[in-house]
């Protein structure tokens, strides 16, 4: 056996005992820089964050963008049309201010036999349709409820959705182990399952066969 081959054996059961085991994926999504050096336990010594480092006062960040005192962020980019993110000053410093939209329909029922309309991207209702005219419009089906032309749709799914499975928030998978590790998956936030990768035995089973 060559001593090269020796050299990239040992290199490649290193890199898989030393690799690094920290989440490290909301430093790239900032656009942080990993240090070329690396620390005992494999992970980068520090990250270098010029989008948080070199940021000016009078500036407002989010998304990687930037916004001037005074400037809105665009309501697809918000949690919704009724929610208004706006950059603020206060004390010199730029920073989000956030408003919400008061509609008339929030403090008034609509009428009998009518449905509010709306606009897409809009919040606040243009008008209500009722009675026979109501009766005129188009219906469609969202699950077991029958909804009105330019009537809003409002979500109550709050479930995780994995292949065929549906499951309530704190439901939880069965685990499955892996060469990797164990992998275990549950409901935390719908809808997505949120599943993590827990590769400490293994780790320790490299150790003690080495």
């Amino acid at each position: 056996m060559s001593a090269a081959y020796v050299l990239l054996v040992l290199t490649s059961f290193a890199s898989i005992v030393f690799a690094c085991n920290y989440p490290m994926r909301h430093y790239k999504s900032m656009g942080c820089i990993a240090s070329n050096q690396k620390s005992s336990n494999g992970c980068p010594a520090h990250f270098d964050c010029p989008n948080l480092t070199d940021r000016k006062s009078d500036k407002c960040y989010i998304h990687g963008k930037v916004y001037d005192i005074g400037e809105r962020v665009p309501s697809e980019e918000t949690a919704g049309s009724c929610t208004i993110l706006f950059c603020s000053s206060f004390n010199d410093t730029a920073h989000f201010s956030i408003a919400i939209i008061d509609c008339v329909e929030f403090f008034a029922p609509s009428g009998i036999d009518c449905v509010r309309q709306y606009r897409r991207g809009q919040c606040c209702s243009y008008g209500s349709v009722c009675g026979n005219s109501r009766n005129n419009l188009r219906t469609c089906s969202v699950g077991n409820e029958t909804l009105y032309e330019g009537q809003r749709v409002e979500s109550h799914d709050h479930k995780c959705h994995y292949g065929n499975l549906t499951l309530n928030v704190g439901d939880v998978l069965e685990s499955e182990t892996t060469a990797q590790g164990t992998i275990s998956c549950r409901c935390e936030i719908p809808p997505m399952v949120h599943c993590e990768l827990d590769n400490t035995k293994t780790l320790i089973k490299l150790f003690e066969d080495t």
